[in-house]
């Protein structure tokens, strides 16, 4: 056939893929730096929590420090380390600090961070 168009599909599912990972990986760090930014000033004292409902206050950077985001596989990400304690630093008391428990109020950071980044999330998943 001459003068056609050709089609390489190989190529394009490459193409695709590196893409829709660009993608992923602005999604996924914007939703890193809106955890790491939603937490309150440092508490010098260590001795006034957060009061509840906010996210929590900077004591140790501990929590603040563990969040991280990676490729499990092609075309996810993983967001928290903190949620998930498999990372050397990672925070156990995370989800304890996002739910609350039964003695203590919740100081929700990721839901709020994720929320707040969901417009930004949407605009870097469209297709051009």
């Amino acid at each position: 056939m001459t003068g056609g168009i050709r089609w390489f599909p190989q190529a394009f599912v490459r193409k695709l893929d590196r893409d829709i990972n660009l993608r992923l990986d602005v999604a996924a760090a914007t939703v890193q730096n809106n955890m790491i930014s939603s937490f309150r000033q440092s508490n010098p004292t260590g001795k006034t929590p957060a009061p509840e409902g906010s996210p929590p206050a900077v004591r140790t950077t501990r929590l603040r420090n563990s969040i991280l985001w990676d490729v499990p596989r092609k075309m996810s990400r993983r967001i928290g380390s903190a949620l998930r304690a498999q990372r050397g630093a990672s925070a156990s008391y995370a989800l304890m600090l996002e739910l609350g428990t039964k003695n203590m109020g919740a100081r929700p950071w990721a839901r709020p961070a994720l929320d707040a980044a969901r417009s930004l999330i949407k605009q870097a998943l469209k297709a051009t």
